[in-house]
């Protein structure tokens, strides 16, 4: 820890804090320096000092967030009273968060105590969102970047309400005119959609294309619309500085804006006017050059492949993905590629899920049939209901469906390179579940041997000794294995197959497929410890098939006895 007294020079404590954070990156010790010196580190590093340096905790907060969004949900995760999964004490994922979680509060009581630096008569400190009707006015005055720091960190938190708080402060206190290019972003993000992040989730089968709807309930009337606060972005920040050049981080959160208010066709003609391809997937125009600004990454492709699916388009966006692709040449094989991937195979469940009582309303509305039926049996009541042309529709979606699946799988594999490629345990689990379904229709065992297969040999590839030293472990100590990652899933997997042969009646073949497909020993340990406390209920229900054959057999030769009785 830094001695603040033996600290004679600024430019020595400029060293110990590049330190802390570029060398070190204790961010740790960072926090509790800049936490209880806080009045004489304003003294000596001055305000842009100070605002630099806490920029540094917001950030590894929202990497830290970010790795415990990402992160595979374990087998040994417990869910939450809403019955999303929560991590468990213990496990990396409840560290990732609660680190987290440490950075986001201690940056809020930063500034706090930068605004206020004095303990109240009752003993309490001041909080900036502890009485929002004072605003925050106090012996600091929070710049621009400021502002930055905590709306960055807000959004990422999902808290839209203080950023709508920050916005109306920084409205309030620096004006409009003071808008920097992030806070921009941030606020075309926020306000417009431009964060896909924050739309609501698509919940339903062929949902209503309708007005955009509102983000969250507060949405105030004097909030602009898009197209608005994009003319008052351009107005204020783009034309005084001359700026023609709008830069990726602008460009995607434009195209997910339009994505959000289903303006599609606009997208179109924002990525024919920046990126020269057509609506009919060539390039017309000379290209970005490599360098600019402008030139689309990872990033772009997930904001197009985002906005037409939440419009019910995603095989157009994914032409579109394939033609930036391979005219700029983009990587998505490489390590930084998982999220890409992750985009994908997100929306492919999206865009191709169904459920039959939905897909019914569809058939009838789209079939202009004059009935309205709430259920299959209603349907089929009615004389005129075509049940025929229905079970086609059903076979059509699930068509597309396994295509679909089956196409880009196929080019998630192509484009995994070992050594280069990072294993995404989110796109694995996305397609087990889908295998979990089909294998439950199909009755066919054969793609989850073969996802199995597949998974095998990524973990050859990546599996390490746990006493290697060529381990990768995070900034905390913490060992991060793709090969553990592989071994929940290839396990869900197998624990698949394994009741799937219970359940066709083939329990004398459950114990050879662990001993023949778990992946190590241990693996064939815990699957037969598993298996062993369910085999007896298999026996019992083949035993149980085994007498109802019997009982509907003596049935037939007992119906048979009595028609020759009768002749």
């Amino acid at each position: 820890m830094v001695d603040l007294d033996s600290v004679s020079t600024t430019q020595k404590m400029r060293q110990e804090i590049h330190m802390l954070i570029h060398q070190d990156k204790n961010y740790d010790a960072l926090a509790k320096l800049l936490l209880d010196n806080h009045a004489k580190l304003v003294e000596i590093l001055g305000p842009e000092g100070i605002t630099k340096a806490v920029r540094y905790l917001v950030d590894h907060s929202v990497e830290m967030l970010q790795r415990y969004a990402s992160e595979s949900v374990k087998l040994d995760n417990v869910k939450g009273k809403d019955g999303r999964p929560r991590a468990k004490p213990g496990t990396l994922r409840f560290a990732q968060f609660h680190e987290a979680s440490y950075f986001a509060r201690t940056v809020r009581e930063i500034y706090s105590r930068l605004l206020q630096p004095d303990v109240g008569a009752s003993g309490a400190r001041y909080h900036i969102y502890g009485d929002k009707s004072k605003g925050l006015s106090g012996s600091f005055q929070l710049s621009p970047r400021d502002f930055e720091n905590l709306i960055i960190l807000e959004k990422r938190w999902n808290k839209r309400d203080l950023c709508d708080y920050l916005f109306t402060q920084f409205d309030r206190t620096l004006g409009a005119e003071a808008m920097t290019y992030p806070l921009w972003v941030a606020k075309l993000q926020l306000y417009c959609g431009g964060d896909s992040r924050m739309w609501p989730s698509q919940s339903e089968f062929y949902p209503a294309v309708a007005d955009a709807p509102i983000l969250w309930s507060f949405f105030k009337a004097e909030h602009k619309g898009f197209r608005h606060l994009l003319s008052d972005f351009i107005s204020r920040y783009v034309a005084p500085s001359n700026a023609k050049v709008l830069s990726n981080d602008i460009l995607t959160t434009l195209v997910a804006s339009m994505g959000y208010y289903h303006m599609t066709r606009d997208i179109c003609d924002l990525i024919k006017s920046t990126w020269g391809i057509d609506e009919n997937f060539e390039l017309v125009a000379a290209p970005v050059k490599l360098g600019s600004p402008q030139y689309p990454t990872l990033k772009t492709l997930e904001a197009i492949v985002d906005a037409f699916s939440y419009n019910h388009e995603f095989f157009e966006g994914m032409k579109y993905i394939n033609a930036i692709r391979d005219h700029y040449n983009i990587d998505v094989s490489s390590r930084h590629a998982r999220s890409f991937w992750e985009t994908i195979f997100h929306w492919v469940h999206v865009s191709t899920r169904y459920k039959p009582d939905m897909a019914l309303q569809h058939y009838l509305k789209h079939t202009n049939s004059t009935q309205r039926h709430r259920t299959l049996a209603e349907a089929q009541a009615d004389a005129s209901f075509d049940y025929s042309g229905y079970l086609q529709y059903l076979g059509r979606l699930k068509k597309q469906r396994d295509d679909t699946y089956a196409h880009i799988w196929n080019m998630y594999t192509q484009n995994q390179v070992p050594g280069e490629s990072v294993f995404s345990a989110a796109v694995a689990k996305n397609y087990y579940y889908y295998l979990v379904t089909k294998l439950k229709v199909d009755n066919d065992p054969t793609p989850m041997y073969e996802f199995l297969r597949y998974l095998r040999q990524v973990y050859a590839k990546v599996h390490q000794s746990k006493h290697s030293y060529n381990l990768r472990a995070d900034t905390k100590g913490k060992v991060r294995s793709p090969a553990r990652a592989i071994d929940q899933v290839y396990s869900m997997a197998l624990i698949q197959l394994v009741e799937h042969k219970a359940l066709t009646l083939k329990v004398n073949e459950c114990e050879p497929v662990i001993n023949k497909w778990s992946l190590n020993k241990a693996m064939q340990q815990r699957l037969m410890n598993w298996y062993r406390t369910r085999k007896s209920a298999h026996w019992d229900r083949v035993e149980r098939e085994r007498m109802k054959h019997i009982a509907e057999l003596r049935t037939e030769k007992g119906e048979d006895d009595g028609f020759l009785d009768l002749l």
